[in-house]
């Protein structure tokens, strides 16, 4: 079949559908776009939810009828013209494409978050957050094709009606920039440690990131106490693992110190460069988290969020950039090693940059966040290649929504983004294990480590894992 400029081959979508347990007959439907799936097996909403996953395409190019009997020929074989007649013949049996689709939207939400959501849900209301949205951004490309810079706010129900009208599907799908910027950052930090290349800075893009993020998904829900329960629990979903597998190194191989494990080496740990300040990045985006989420827990410093959500982080950003300016232009004598980048309030304007970044809706606030961003670049690091990616990362988050992707790069890339603090934590075990021979095989093997920990850590038991928020729902 042909179906939105692409070609389908029918019998490896019947076979996949198989695999979930579906017995199903496609056929393209006469003289339309359309493809038609008759569900021998299932409910017509999981059958087409399998479809969306399988296909990667949009719900709504696809009409999932209900069947009790399966349509055969004289000689035996399935009837594939009374298949693709069924949209004529039996429109009411056929879903229309906004319920098609918001029947998969439903069931990836329900997959990503871990629990039961409405159509009147958004991924906010139901406690989505930075590290999940990942997967959820993913899955609702494929179904609905680009997003509106807002939609996690938005409800289920107005992304199907939204997707339903959406453009016909690309051969390079656009993908959320903050996602692509996610996994190439752990590359490059990887490949750089491991020799592979030398790249350096995408540790300093995570962090602002980690700032756009706080600002899309726990500043935007309205009530305060909710607020700072989502910052707590962000924060904790980065302190947990962090100090468990910290913990867990000391104990095997006493390769970092009692400070790393209770994330206070920048305050007690030694001065001198060595192992315990591999870590630093942890430490350079909880600080920020928790000094923000006890302001938020301030009733007076939450209304002036509220009143002012884009020039309060612009003008915590310029505060904060009075630090690194002021060093590199020798206004302030601050002696600190291992250096200024590598400290918590050294990098605290990148976490505020990325704040306001989120928060900037106009042409003219992109622009002042990007000279207050890139007025500190030039002097914070001594090479110019850090320089350089550095820049390039915060502009994608200012001024690019999505961009183009290749279609079969989207789940390995998604893996990457997802499991990126994982990987960041575990890749100091593998890859000086491999530097000096095989530096490309250390990068791999750190990615599919880091990987494989993270989709391991998916697989707790239930009383482990993520619950959904108590006082969301309207």
């Amino acid at each position: 079949a042909k179906v939105a400029g692409l070609r389908i081959d029918l019998d490896r979508v019947e076979l996949r559908l198989g695999g979930y347990g579906f017995e199903a007959l496609c056929a393209q439907a006469a003289g339309e776009d359309q493809v038609v799936v008759l569900a021998l097996s299932g409910s017509p909403q999981a059958v087409a939810s399998a479809v969306g996953e399988v296909t990667g395409l949009p719900a709504h190019y696809f009409a999932v009828v209900a069947g009790e009997g399966r349509p055969l020929l004289a000689n035996g074989k399935p009837d594939y013209a009374s298949v693709a007649r069924l949209v004529a013949s039996a429109p009411s049996a056929v879903p229309g494409p906004g319920a098609s689709l918001e029947a998969a939207l439903l069931a990836a939400y329900a997959r990503v978050l871990g629990h039961d959501v409405r159509p009147d849900d958004s991924f906010v209301s139901r406690g989505g957050d930075s590290l999940s949205h990942v997967e959820m951004a993913l899955r609702l490309e494929d179904l609905i094709g680009p997003l509106p810079r807002d939609w996690p706010c938005r409800t289920i129900a107005q992304l199907a009606e939204a997707g339903s009208t959406a453009p016909r599907v690309r051969r390079w799908p656009l993908v959320e920039t903050s996602v692509i910027v996610r996994a190439l950052a752990i590359v490059l930090i990887v490949g750089s440690h491991s020799d592979v290349f030398t790249l350096m800075g995408g540790a300093h893009v995570l962090v602002a990131l980690v700032g756009f993020n706080f600002a899309r998904f726990v500043l935007s829900t309205e009530e305060r106490r909710v607020r700072v329960r989502r910052a707590a629990r962000l924060t904790l979903r980065i302190v947990v693992p962090a100090v468990c597998w910290i913990g867990a190194v000391r104990a095997l191989t006493g390769q970092y110190t009692w400070s790393n494990v209770v994330l206070l080496n920048s305050v007690l740990g030694d001065r001198a460069w060595g192992p315990h300040w591999h870590l630093w990045f942890v430490e350079a985006v909880v600080y920020p988290l928790v000094i923000a989420s006890g302001f938020l827990a301030m009733p007076a410093f939450d209304r002036l969020e509220r009143r002012a959500p884009f020039l309060l982080p612009a003008g915590l950003t310029a505060l904060a950039l009075t630090l690194p300016l002021g060093v590199s232009t020798g206004l302030i004598s601050l002696d600190v090693e291992p250096g200024l980048r590598f400290l918590w309030f050294g990098v605290a304007w990148l976490f505020l940059g990325g704040w306001a970044a989120a928060r900037a809706e106009t042409v003219g606030q992109r622009a002042l966040v990007s000279a207050l961003l890139l007025v500190a670049v030039p002097g914070f690091f001594d090479t110019h290649s850090r320089s350089l990616v550095l820049a390039a990362g915060l502009m994608l988050l200012v001024w690019c929504a999505a961009v183009p992707w290749p279609r079969r790069l989207l789940r390995p890339t998604g893996w990457i983004a997802s499991s990126s603090l994982v990987i960041y934590l575990t890749h100091w075990q593998i890859y000086p294990h491999l530097e000096r021979d095989f530096p490309v095989a250390g990068l791999l093997l750190s990615l599919v480590a880091g990987v494989a920990v993270w989709q391991l850590a998916r697989m707790l038991p239930a009383p482990l894992k993520r619950t959904p928020m108590k006082g969301t729902r309207s």
